[in-house]
């Protein structure tokens, strides 16, 4: 199929459909990344924990004959979040990820928001020594938790800011097919391929994918004295979600819609008697409210 309209198309649609797509995958990635992050810190925080009650107890036992040693605990629950951050951007994730996260602004935290204690140390003595050395333990190692979920919090809401100022990378916006004129129809058939076939299925996966995104969550229930609060960074996990989940509802419409559009140009060009030519002119229509002030959704409000 050749011509002004399928030109047309392919200039609104096709043209501008791989750079939505590879904005989205770095949207998909950098959310990956965000959950790899807060897991490293709950699972640092529970190897923290554990090490420090069995020191504690140790010394606690020797202590009950002799005078027990400190114990010295390494903290690197912060900076496990960071590790998580490049779970999926480096080593571990497809080639081109960190570039195509870098090309769109997107990034990935590389330093902590605050500084903490790496080191803390389980006195040694009597009771009341170790005791208050264990005290002091789980204040530090809950310091760390705090600098790494506000370090996954701030980049969160970094990125959102970035996605928001930059919403041609994320959101398809597609210009109904108005033109008929100098149109060519090679095989008929190969065209409702596309139309039939091809982009009803990228509806349905896209509407598949969008349920998966909207399923994403962030369990972290927990006492809110624990890292900086009861639900860690849920609020802003959740709000990138949503956006990720949104811009995918969205770009299902417009294949959706862009497809009966292309659909009705097709059936106008091969019939062209002043019913189909009625037909046509009743989808450019629909689908240029739609795509201009009646679209069912919005990203970005």
């Amino acid at each position: 199929m050749s011509g002004a309209a399928i030109a047309q198309f392919k200039a609104s649609f096709l043209g501008k459909m791989a750079t939505v797509v590879s904005g989205m995958h770095a949207v998909a990635t950098f959310v990956g990344s965000t959950l790899a992050a807060e897991q490293k810190i709950l699972q640092g925080a529970r190897d923290a924990v554990l090490e420090t009650v069995q020191k504690s107890t140790e010394s606690f036992e020797t202590s009950v004959h002799s005078k027990a040693g400190e114990a010295k605990i390494i903290l690197n629950i912060a900076s496990w979040a960071l590790q998580g951050f490049t779970l999926f951007v480096e080593g571990g994730g497809p080639v081109g990820v960190g570039l195509a996260l870098a090309d769109l602004g997107l990034t990935v935290a590389t330093d902590l928001v605050d500084a903490s204690k790496e080191e803390t140390t389980i006195a040694g003595g009597g009771y009341d020594s170790i005791m208050s050395g264990f005290e002091q333990a789980l204040v530090d190692i809950n310091d760390q938790i705090k600098a790494g979920e506000k370090t996954v919090e701030k980049n969160i809401s970094d990125n959102l800011g970035r996605i928001r100022t930059d919403t041609s990378s994320y959101d398809l916006t597609v210009d109904p097919v108005e033109s008929n004129e100098q149109v060519v129809i090679i095989q008929k058939d190969l065209a409702e391929e596309v139309t039939k076939v091809y982009m009803p299925q990228v509806y349905k996966d896209l509407v598949a994918t969008g349920s998966l995104v909207q399923g994403l969550v962030m369990p972290v229930r927990r006492n809110k004295a624990i890292g900086i609060g009861a639900n860690g960074p849920i609020s802003e996990f959740c709000e990138l979600t949503f956006l990720l989940y949104e811009l995918i509802k969205d770009l299902s419409f417009e294949v959706d819609n862009g497809g009966a559009n292309l659909q009705a140009a097709i059936n106008d060009f091969a019939q062209a008697d002043e019913e189909n030519k009625a037909e046509l002119d009743k989808a450019v229509d629909d689908s240029a409210g739609k795509l201009e002030g009646n679209h069912p959704y919005d990203p970005w409000n």
